[in-house]
């Protein structure tokens, strides 16, 4: 029996790159306990819905799963490292983090 997903994405473009580096593209992805049980058709989707299922209608949207980007700016980051005390780095954070004017 199919465990009922958390949350479902529906009607969506998805695109994503498998494990052997191809790309592929699906319609539906189905989410349980943070992670992804299902990517495909919207056909297959239904099995995963149930009464608590959270379901996003994305309306034909594209959607990137997994889309994270964690990097550091080494200036920024010199700055917190070379700080003596836990208070000298909270001091820091409004300003590194005020928005620019452009």
């Amino acid at each position: 029996m199919t465990q009922i997903a958390d949350k479902v994405y529906r009607n969506a473009k998805v695109y994503s790159i498998a494990l052997d580096g191809k790309e592929t593209h699906a319609e539906a992805v189905a989410i349980k306990d943070g992670k992804f049980v299902y990517v495909g058709d919207e056909a297959g989707i239904a099995v995963w819905i149930g009464d608590t299922t959270e379901i996003v209608d994305c309306h034909g949207k594209s959607v990137l799963p997994g889309l994270v980007d964690a990097h550091m700016h080494l200036a920024h980051a010199a700055e917190f490292y070379t700080a003596r005390a836990v208070s000298a780095v909270l001091y820091r954070i409004p300003r590194l983090t005020r928005p620019k004017v452009w």
